[in-house]
């Protein structure tokens, strides 16, 4: 092979010649723990119909780069950008966006930018998992559909993963820009459920956090700076990421309300259990198919030996988005539909030309978030009861009908917490996500199963409620509290104004379908 002269044409130079010049380089690391179960899977074979992905080495929990730095960019573009917003690369300021700075340019964008982030996968301890079973419900006949039962293999809360990023500047680049959009995109991480991880992850798993960050950094244009990178020398400084990075706002408020363009309406409520809560688990106490044939979910601590009763995700966002349907319904008529697919998602209608040929489905993400949450003070209110199945017919028990469940009931301070958010609300959508909370106040609205026999009533006691307006970043927010009246079923609000919660039920009832 001949070797190129130096003197050579550009067209004909070395790739090595026309190099990023690299000037300085940033390790960061930090440790991610997850306070909710996630669900990080793949493409494997196992005994669960999503089974967990692991490092095929050493059988150990991972967590892909292109996951995490997936869920990073995304949290980026929305605090920059808004909820909602698709980049286009015709659009100068969506080039220019520190998402695409530090991330790189879209895929199939031919003039795009190269990442100068560096993201490793993540590897978390041998994996303690747990069992989850799903189920969707049919809308009309309020039982599980055909064929739609699945389980799936979750990560357990606590398990953490050693992150890891390296940030290149180039001599090109704007560093100031790199560092903010870096503090930006690493911030979320360190406050829980700003940013969620792997599947399901608007429906409460995921939840996650760093509680602190350590960095280093080297000056590539000096001798010294250059023999300490390659000798991986450097000393490690730890704190809050703005502050190892420098990065400060000169209005004085914090790095991310400085920037943030997002617009949410945020609820939560505490809510006291009437009776008892059966939220089904699909394995036993010891995660073995023993014990009463229908348990309440558990879910294990963090130290493993011990579990506690759990209000997940799942369950509450499926009994929300099925009052929904009955409202909007009832308001709207079939048009009610297309209101809650746009809260919770839901299949979109075939397009093109050939419509009835194409018959692939597509779905679109809801833009409802729910946690899951522990019930608090319910250690050891969890008892077995017989049941009998009774013939309709002739009023006596049914032969083989003998069954046993264990749900958790009520104690005095037995409590739950419900938190929802929404994405770049309207006036009419607010509206319908309160009619769903006077519901669950009132214990119209049940949770879980066993409705029919008393199961799964809330009493309210109290609410706080924001709602961040689509307008610019200075915008105030509005507020609300709501507290248990005196009287049974009453509320009160205590905080704000009950005319603007009023004015959002009349957007719902004038919503209309656009077209």
């Amino acid at each position: 092979m001949n070797a190129v002269p130096l003197n050579a044409p550009p067209m004909q130079a070395a790739h090595w010649l026309r190099s990023r010049q690299i000037r300085r380089r940033i390790e960061v690391k930090g440790t991610l723990t997850l306070l909710s179960p996630a669900a990080f899977g793949g493409e494997q074979d196992g005994v669960t119909d999503m089974p967990l992905l692991r490092d095929p080495l050493q059988g150990v929990a991972l967590l892909p780069g292109a996951s995490l730095a997936g869920a990073l960019r995304a949290y980026l573009w929305d605090v920059e950008q808004g909820y909602g917003v698709d980049f286009n690369r015709d659009r100068q300021s969506h080039r220019d966006a520190l998402a695409v700075q530090l991330f790189g340019g879209e895929q199939g964008d031919a003039k795009g930018l190269q990442s100068p982030l560096v993201v490793d996968e993540a590897l978390g301890q041998p994996p303690q998992t747990e069992l989850r079973d799903l189920v969707e419900i049919d809308p009309a006949t309020r039982t599980a559909a055909d064929r739609k039962k699945f389980d799936v293999e979750l990560l357990r809360a606590g398990t953490t993963f050693d992150l890891h990023f390296e940030l290149l500047i180039g001599a090109d680049d704007d560093e100031a820009a790199l560092r903010r959009a870096l503090a930006l995109a690493l911030g979320g991480l360190e406050t829980p459920g700003e940013i969620t991880l792997g599947r399901r992850k608007r429906r409460g798993l995921g939840e996650c956090q760093v509680a602190a960050w350590s960095l280093r950094e080297w000056d590539l244009t000096t001798a010294q700076g250059l023999v300490d990178y390659l000798a991986g020398a450097g000393a490690w400084r730890s704190g809050p990421i703005a502050a190892l990075l420098g990065v400060q706002d000169p209005s004085g408020q914090t790095l991310l309300a400085s920037v943030d363009r997002r617009a949410w309406f945020e609820l939560d409520a505490g809510f006291l259990l009437e009776g008892s809560l059966l939220v089904r688990s699909g394995v036993g106490v010891q995660g073995l198919d023993s014990g009463p044939d229908a348990l309440h979910l558990h879910r294990p601590r963090a130290d493993g030996e011990t579990r506690e009763a759990i209000l997940p995700g799942t369950s509450l966002g499926g009994a929300l988005r099925a009052r929904a349907r009955r409202i909007a319904q009832t308001l709207h008529g079939p048009a009610g539909l297309a209101l809650v697919d746009t809260l919770f998602g839901g299949q979109l209608p075939p397009v093109g030309k050939n419509r009835d040929k194409d018959r692939r489905p597509r779905y679109r993400g809801g833009r409802v978030e729910v946690r899951e949450r522990v019930v608090e003070h319910a250690a050891g209110r969890t008892f077995v009861q017989p049941r009998l199945h009774g013939d309709r017919f002739t009023g006596g028990v049914l032969d083989a009908m003998l069954f046993e469940e264990a749900p958790l009931f009520a104690g005095g301070q037995t409590r739950l917490t419900v938190h929802l958010r929404l994405r770049d609300p309207k006036p009419g959508e607010i509206g319908l996500i309160l009619q769903t909370l006077k519901d669950l106040w009132l214990a119209d609205l049940a949770l879980g199963g066993g409705a029919n026999v008393g199961r799964g009533r809330l009493l309210g006691r109290r609410a706080e409620l924001v709602y961040c307006t689509p307008a610019d970043t200075n915008r105030p927010l509005q507020r609300w509290t709501l507290a248990a009246g005196d009287a049974p079923g009453a509320i009160r609000c205590t905080q704000g104004t009950p005319d603007g919660l009023e004015e959002f039920a009349k957007q719902l009832v004038d919503w209309k379908l656009q077209p």
